[in-house]
């Protein structure tokens, strides 16, 4: 005779116990795959605008869909679940980036009494930045974005400088489908930013680690960085690079004075030996003489500073609203001048400079948010404990203060777009104690 089991008062095990996951694990787990799925999407799209010469996906009447509204829909979608999900924290990094989210919004609902698309398309410019800071700094502090934002960053970087050689020694216009802005070279300022970025990167894990693979990356970086021509972005990953040869503990930091010492001379034998090398003109195009890339960049220098004396004269004729907080999305202020060789000119491009872009989109609330940012973000990583060896170390310190300096440097003179935002959160996110992400 069978006996039946006894029933039981103990209730079953949730699911996620029952398969060891913690609890708030699957939608720690859910959030981390927003998280990445972002972040993939923000470096999809600046390697298919740089190959390509731009990041439209489809035409819907009149609109062209880019890859940034499907970008951006994922961060809003990120900043949702985690304010759902956390508590928003509250702190002098996380106080600078609302304030320059409230102006975001406020500059698009008055632009949505002008024009309603207009406003929207703005969104563009720096929604993706600021939803970037907003899902670092605004919240409980987890290593996801970190983690992600390093792989997709390098591997990002490591494709674009692939494309970039492929340009010098196939053709500088290989895929690119509208070539006017690269004005012959092999890649964008935004692309180049990303190589520089994936290049100090790089840097630190080698004397970090002194892995090979990390050595292999740094060296194909250097050399495509050297070839872009983008004097700015060039010049932001050299200032970056020298802090993190200066400062970061690794078993190759003995090797630093010698990295210091080899750099230069092998960015100059890479710019005046290739071309007998590779026996190539496109290498001789690609690589103009030293002098002759000195008057561009002098006159390139000198029309950016009377571009911006005009945008601040502009500027100081906004009304006292505008002045405070930004001129309404999808406007523009005129930016009239005269240049010595052009004559009249009205000017319907970026104002080439965040510092005076932000001032027009943001106002003076805006811009000094912007910098005010910067700044606390260096201080911060400057008042970090000066680690002794490694086990002291988590690498963080002088990495955050390369990137955030990186950024600001880069921030003279160009506009920071989409994944500009996530490099600097990434700087801004190591600064702050993490959450390990769940395995």
């Amino acid at each position: 005779m069978t006996v039946p089991d006894r029933p039981t008062l103990q209730r079953p095990l949730p699911n996620a116990l029952r398969s060891g996951t913690k609890p708030g694990a699957q939608t720690r787990l859910g959030a981390t795959s927003l998280i990445r799925a972002f972040l993939a999407l923000v470096f999809v799209r600046v390697v298919f605008r740089e190959a390509f010469g731009h990041d439209t996906i489809a035409h819907i009447g009149a609109f062209n869909l880019t890859l940034t509204e499907p970008a951006l829909a994922l961060a809003l979608l990120v900043i949702i679940r985690r304010f759902v999900e956390d508590r928003p924290v509250l702190s002098p990094l996380s106080l600078l980036t609302l304030s320059l989210a409230a102006l975001q919004v406020l500059s698009l609902l008055r632009g949505l009494f002008i024009d309603p698309m207009a406003a929207l398309i703005t969104l563009r410019h720096f929604g993706i930045f600021i939803s970037a800071l907003v899902i670092v700094l605004c919240f409980p502090a987890s290593d996801d974005f970190r983690i992600h934002a390093r792989r997709y960053l390098l591997l990002a970087a490591t494709i674009l400088s692939v494309l970039a050689l492929l340009r010098i020694l196939i053709s500088p216009t290989l895929l690119i489908t509208r070539t006017a802005e690269f004005e012959g070279r092999p890649l964008l300022a935004q692309g180049t930013f990303v190589i520089a970025a994936g290049t100090v990167i790089a840097l630190h894990q080698f004397i970090r680690t002194a892995n090979p693979r990390a050595a292999a990356l740094l060296l194909l970086m250097l050399v495509a960085l050297a070839t872009t021509g983008q004097v700015t972005a060039i010049v932001s990953a050299v200032i970056a690079m020298a802090l993190v040869l200066a400062f970061s503990i690794g078993p190759a930091a003995n090797a630093r004075a010698l990295l210091g010492a080899l750099t230069i001379p092998a960015l100059a034998a890479v710019y005046i030996l290739a071309p007998q090398v590779f026996t190539l003109d496109h290498w001789i195009s690609a690589l103009p003489p030293l002098s002759d890339l000195l008057g561009t960049r002098q006159g390139t220098l000198e029309l950016r500073r009377i571009l911006w004396n005009a945008a601040l004269v502009s500027y100081a004729g906004l009304d006292p609203l505008s002045q405070l907080i930004g001129i309404p999305a999808g406007t523009r202020m005129p930016v009239t001048f005269t240049h010595p060789g052009w004559g009249a000119v009205s000017w319907p491009h970026s104002l080439h400079s965040m510092y005076v872009q932000m001032l027009v989109s943001f106002g003076a609330f805006g811009a000094a948010a912007y910098i005010a940012l910067l700044a606390a973000g260096l201080l911060r990583a400057l008042a970090r404990p000066v680690p002794r060896d490694m086990a002291t170390d988590d690498g963080d310190k002088w990495l955050s203060l390369a990137i955030i300096a990186m950024c600001a440097t880069m921030s003279f003179s160009y506009d920071l777009r989409a994944e500009s935002g996530v490099i600097l959160a990434f700087g801004l996110a190591a600064l702050r104690p993490v959450t390990p992400a769940p395995q």
